[in-house]
């Protein structure tokens, strides 16, 4: 037992200088973490949390005459707080991989079944505003990217967020298999449950998002767009049967 405790104590400052060492490189370099897989991420912050625990257990065995035990203790549970931080993010990351697989090449431009095939209704660039043409059944579409696929979406301001149909959701590449259908939500044809995703990239026309939480349908209908990505232009109006949203 005496061995044991002479090895954390010897253990435990290199143990926190080494875990400072590589948080600070985490944290310096956070923006070539982005395109390291989150698996990796996670086993790098385990191994930061492994450090933190061995200087925790040094401290706690040291006894009162022995140097820097309360740096080791109460340093080693400050920063546990922002490896913990990094876990949980690469985590939320690898789950997020895990919902996405290639989109699907076959995907073509599809017009609503409401329009005569070879309408078009693509949105009018204008700088940073998008114009929108008011279509024959009286809704307002707009071509948006995912994951560089394509995706019509009806401009809707009474859905609170993004909707997406089963159907594009299996084009944009989304891992249908690992779908976790929650989430109660409210439909022209009554409650349906659908399933949380967070879009990586959305495009519309010269506008760009990132990270959008959408919700996955189960059932038929069409992809919504709704207020959580309207609110982010600075005015939505209508005007001589176009919509007009301006960023």
């Amino acid at each position: 037992m005496n061995a044991l405790k002479r090895l954390f104590l010897l253990a435990a400052i290199p143990a926190l200088i080494a875990a400072v060492a590589m948080l600070a490189v985490r944290i310096l370099a956070a923006p070539l973490w982005q395109n390291v897989d989150p698996v990796t991420g996670m086993a790098y912050a385990g191994l930061i949390l492994v450090l933190l625990a061995i200087a925790l257990t040094g401290g706690a065995l040291a006894g009162r005459d022995v140097k820097f035990r309360h740096v080791l203790s109460w340093g080693s549970v400050a920063l546990s707080f922002f490896a913990v931080a990094l876990l949980d993010r690469d985590y939320t990351a690898w789950e997020t991989d895990r919902l996405w697989v290639e989109a699907q090449p076959e995907f073509t431009h599809r017009p609503p079944r409401s329009m005569a095939p070879g309408t078009s209704f693509s949105s009018v660039r204008a700088g940073e505003t998008i114009i929108l043409q008011r279509q024959p059944d009286g809704h307002y579409y707009v071509d948006a990217s995912i994951n560089g696929a394509e995706v019509v979406f009806l401009v809707d301001t009474g859905a609170t967020g993004v909707a997406i149909t089963a159907d594009d959701a299996r084009r944009i590449g989304v891992n249908m298999e690992r779908l976790d259908y929650r989430v109660n939500v409210s439909t022209a044809n009554g409650r349906a449950l659908a399933a949380p995703i967070l879009i990586r990239e959305l495009e519309l026309p010269n506008n760009r998002f990132t990270d959008v939480p959408a919700l996955i349908m189960q059932s038929g209908g069409r992809s919504l767009l709704g207020m959580e990505i309207l609110e982010e232009f600075r005015s939505v109006e209508i005007r001589d049967d176009q919509l007009i949203l301006r960023r």
